[in-house]
């Protein structure tokens, strides 16, 4: 029996070295639960009850106590046994706070790598990133283009010059404009994550530059509606490179048209304007185009100078009013036009209103008629009676006619704007 017990006592102080000495709840769970198996075969060998052995691998510190309580061990075995039972109990009820707590350890510290890790993104360096409370990190990105030193724009605000290192806004779209003399300007929108190091690259595509002089000088540039240069002599903005349609404008001069083929890079023109004569310009309502043979010059109120030889068309053109155009032949002094544009949709609104209220007050006259008549008869004749429940059918008709019409003048003026004078009935005889 001694050996035995002997063996068991060791078992004992094995087991809790082990529970002291591993770090990890469930390395020492395994630990303990061998030591408990072996313990409980050991002991059971040696005499001792099923139930003693059930209830110490119940609850470890329960080796040691029943060692204790061993009469057939010495006094040393059994103080021995005893110290490790208390120090089982100890390392157990430490587990136990461990395994309550460490989840919420262990979350921490994951919060905090992550915190430490987004602060440096990939590739980048060592590079301090600005904290946003609301929106996380400034994760930096990259701005490059070819060729380089183009000016570069976040959101608006001018961050230096390419390449460049910058940094964005997290969780929002960040637009980024580059802008280089004589290329066209170039726009990109990405929106990053706190960890994302984005990379904005701009190829970009020289433009054709234009120096024009003319005679006399001051004189406005456009290419179609546009402005493109306000005064010459002047270099005009970046303009794509092809086949353009040049307008120059100055006051007192006629309208130039001058075809030109611009190639990238840089291109020279000199232009000779011609005296005009003086058309003054002017609409009801006003700022309409404004358009004198095919070309549009400006907006009305508006001067325009025409040659004095031959045929000039001039219109104008607004919406939703229609076009109205005048031929002028040999200008010879300073004249003005001034037209009062007519809207026709909002105008056939309100002649459908007109003509509908006319046939209403006329069926009303009818009937009104009909039934004074009728009054004064003691005796209706079939023939009157048919006709008046003729009349008020009509009434009927001429009555919802009138609400339609009435439904659309309100419907067109509502999406022209200020409602037109309403023209004088017209009788439906007169169509």
């Amino acid at each position: 029996m001694m050996p035995s017990r002997l063996m068991a006592l060791a078992l004992t102080v094995s087991s809790g070295l082990a529970m002291a000495a591993t770090r990890e709840q469930s390395g020492g769970g395994c630990c303990t639960l061998l030591f408990v198996l072996l313990f409980v075969a050991i002991y059971r060998s040696g005499g001792t009850d099923w139930v003693r052995s059930i209830a110490a691998a119940a609850f470890p510190g329960l080796f040691g106590w029943f060692i204790w309580r061993d009469r057939a061990l010495g006094a040393g075995a059994r103080w021995v046994a005893l110290i490790f039972a208390c120090l089982q109990v100890f390392f157990f009820l430490l587990g136990v706070i461990a395994a309550i707590a460490l989840p919420q350890v262990l979350a921490r510290a994951a919060a905090a790598a992550n915190s430490a890790q987004q602060s440096r993104p990939s590739g980048v360096g060592s590079s301090t990133i600005p904290e946003d409370p609301a929106l996380g990190l400034h994760p930096l990105s990259t701005v490059t283009s070819v060729p380089p030193g183009a000016q570069v724009f976040v959101n608006g605000q001018l961050r230096g010059r390419t390449p460049l290192e910058t940094p964005m806004t997290a969780g929002q779209g960040n637009e980024v404009k580059v802008e280089l003399g004589g290329y066209f300007s170039q726009t990109q929108s990405q929106t990053p994550n706190a960890r994302e190091h984005l990379v904005f690259s701009f190829n970009l595509k020289e433009a054709a530059r234009l120096e024009l002089e003319t005679t006399p000088p001051g004189a406005r540039v456009l290419v179609g509606t546009e402005q493109v240069l306000a005064r010459t002599p002047g270099v005009a903005q970046p303009l794509e490179p092809g086949e353009l349609e040049l307008l120059v404008l100055l006051d007192g001069h006629q309208p130039l048209r001058h075809s030109q083929r611009l190639p990238s890079g840089e291109t020279r023109l000199a232009l000779t304007l011609e005296p005009g004569v003086k058309i003054a310009v002017g609409s009801t309502p006003d700022q309409a185009d404004v358009f004198v043979d095919g070309a549009w010059l400006g907006r009305s109120p508006l001067d325009v100078f025409v040659s004095p030889k031959g045929k000039h068309t001039l219109e104008l053109r607004k919406e939703p009013y229609a076009p109205v155009s005048k031929t002028f032949s040999a200008v010879k002094k300073p004249t003005s036009f001034r037209a009062t544009l007519v809207d026709v949709e909002r105008q056939a609104a309100a002649q459908a209103v007109a003509k509908a209220r006319a046939r209403y007050d006329r069926v009303n006259d009818a009937l009104e008629k009909l039934q004074t008549k009728i009054e004064h008869r003691q005796t209706v004749p079939a023939r009157l009676e048919r006709q008046l429940a003729g009349l008020e059918r009509e009434m009927e008709k001429a009555a919802s006619a009138l609400e339609a019409a009435e439904a659309k003048l309100k419907e067109v003026e509502e999406a022209h704007g200020t409602p037109a004078p309403t023209p004088a009935p017209e009788d439906d005889d007169a169509r």
